[in-house]
């Protein structure tokens, strides 16, 4: 068994958790799970393809700040999946459902809902970015907000403390783009093609920084000039000029530059590494998304490398298995792909064709195939045409259909299906009614 120690009893705490919790709530889920971020803005998707952000406003500081006059200026989509809350970006407004433990719903309170909830006093949104109990959004005027769980301790700035339970300004105000945010860990491109980072100060996360902490935004001179970044628990990567360079941890691979990962369950973090160096194998990058132990770069020409690992339930529950690890990339076996989603042990890609086909584990519905049995080879989703964006989150996917209409499926145990009702959970696509 290749799985290292610390991420299997990572991994066997988020599936024992969600068993748990469909009877009774935990007090500290979001601690105990990997990657369970997503994102589906302009640079996880090849150029010139339609269903994608409008960026042509975004980022320029002269623009005032935002008020009702506006908002016919945003007309843009986006789905973002926390832990076991949706979030949807439309016309510049943000609505939010599920799960509501650290206040990631927006809404001011602690209480979980079925439905989509507007996030009072969020206007002229651009870029969304959800994490394990937190989001984030930037403004088209280059500022950047938060909420959810306080991991980063965002309020110290003005002697709060405690959870975010509406939209907090964490005094960035010059950001042009957003990162996904897995692990509770975010990044922003500045203006002048500086990085700004904050959160969860894992080894080797936020290059340059490898201590174990948490913090308020601090400059990440490693990611100047990259074209974008993306975050997960473990590891985090960057694309410059057409490669990617990662950091962080290495537990099978997940860095992809040849080395073998230490297994020394005593010595967790030996094999962090708080310098970035270049994946083995990939070059012509477009996008990349990173799962749990695993990165995906989306190249220009619609195929997809990979590295990493890839799992399979045990035979025991809430074991798994590694059925594939890969210390370089590899090619997916995919063609066709314009935009590539992964989070915790499964991926996603949205084709030419505006079909969606998925794989990787499954035990909550979440590859949307109307099973729970999880895969090594990928399935179409049926039911679905003319999709113009995918997310994916530990335990659910979501699909924009025609940029009007979102389809989610997966765990519904809080509510995330957005229908009125928290239960069993949605295999099929379903769509989310009252957006």
């Amino acid at each position: 068994d290749k799985v290292c120690s610390l991420q299997r009893r990572l991994l066997q705490s988020w599936v024992q958790a969600e068993l748990r919790r469909r009877k009774m709530r935990p007090l500290a889920i979001g601690f105990l799970l990997v990657g369970c971020g997503a994102r589906t803005e302009l640079d996880w998707s090849l150029p010139n393809d339609g269903g994608l952000l409008d960026t042509s406003n975004v980022g320029d500081t002269s623009v005032d700040a935002p008020d009702s006059s506006q908002d016919a200026s945003i007309r843009n989509v986006a789905v973002g999946i926390s832990e076991d809350t949706i979030l949807y970006l439309r016309d510049g407004e943000v609505f939010s459902w599920g799960w509501n433990a650290f206040g990631e719903i927006g809404d001011g309170t602690n209480n979980d809902r079925h439905v989509p909830t507007l996030v009072s006093g969020l206007h002229l949104v651009a870029e969304l970015s959800a994490s394990h109990d937190s989001a984030c959004v930037r403004l088209i005027n280059g500022v950047v907000e938060c909420w959810g769980l306080n991991l980063s301790n965002l309020r110290a700035m003005d002697g709060g403390g405690g959870d975010l339970h509406q939209p907090f300004p964490i005094g960035v105000t010059d950001a042009t783009q957003l990162s996904h945010g897995g692990g509770n860990t975010f990044c922003v491109a500045k203006n002048d093609g500086s990085h700004t980072c904050w959160g969860n100060r894992a080894p080797g996360l936020i290059p340059g920084v490898p201590q174990i902490g948490l913090g308020t935004p601090i400059a990440t001179p490693a990611f100047d000039h990259a074209t974008s970044v993306a975050t997960d628990d473990s590891f985090t990567c960057a694309i410059f000029s057409g490669t990617v360079e990662c950091s962080g941890f290495d537990h099978n691979g997940e860095l992809g530059d040849g080395r073998t990962p230490d297994q020394d369950p005593k010595n967790p973090f030996k094999n962090s590494r708080a310098y970035l160096l270049p994946v083995i194998g990939v070059d012509d990058v477009a996008a990349v998304s990173l799962g749990t132990n695993a990165g995906y770069a989306l190249r220009s020409d619609r195929t997809v490398r990979w590295w990493g690992a890839m799992y399979r339930p045990g035979a025991t529950p809430g074991d798994l298995v590694v059925v594939e690890e890969h210390l370089t990339a590899v090619d997916l076996g995919l063609s066709g792909v314009i935009q590539i989603a992964a989070a915790g042990g499964h991926v996603c890609a949205l084709l030419s064709d505006r079909t969606v086909t998925c794989r990787g584990l499954n035990l909550f519905g979440q590859l949307g195939d109307g099973t729970r049995d999880s895969t090594t080879n990928f399935h179409p989703v049926p039911g679905l045409k003319n999709v113009t964006q995918i997310a994916v989150g530990f335990f659910n996917t979501c699909a924009i259909i025609n940029d009007t209409e979102l389809y989610c499926w997966g765990s519904n145990a809080f509510g995330q299906m957005g229908n009125g009702v928290a239960g069993s959970a949605q295999l099929t696509p379903a769509k989310v009614n009252g957006l």
